[in-house]
């Protein structure tokens, strides 16, 4: 199944990190949600500005990443504007 997302929205993956343990007492309150998260493309909308390549990563406010179900498949969606950087790997 292939998702194509419309306009200028980005379909994108998680990437796992690694959990670090840590000594610190925080307070109950305290948020440990980032505000900025990394993403892997997966595919681009028509409407986007930027090109988007295959194996980039997306550093994109968490808070505009929606997840949608579909065909039982787990899909996040973010529009482009809310993509802060493009990160891109050289290929050699």
């Amino acid at each position: 199944m292939l998702v194509i997302p419309c306009n200028n929205r980005v379909i994108v993956e998680e990437i796992e990190t690694k959990e670090h343990e840590t000594a610190f007492l925080v307070p109950e309150e305290f948020s440990s949600e980032e505000k900025f998260k990394l993403y892997k493309f997966v595919h681009a909308g028509s409407q986007c500005r930027n090109e988007y390549e295959t194996g980039d990563e997306l550093l994109i406010e968490s808070y505009l990443v929606e997840e949608a179900k579909i065909a039982g498949k787990k899909v996040l969606i973010a529009g482009e504007s809310g993509v802060v950087c493009i990160i891109r790997h050289e290929r050699g």
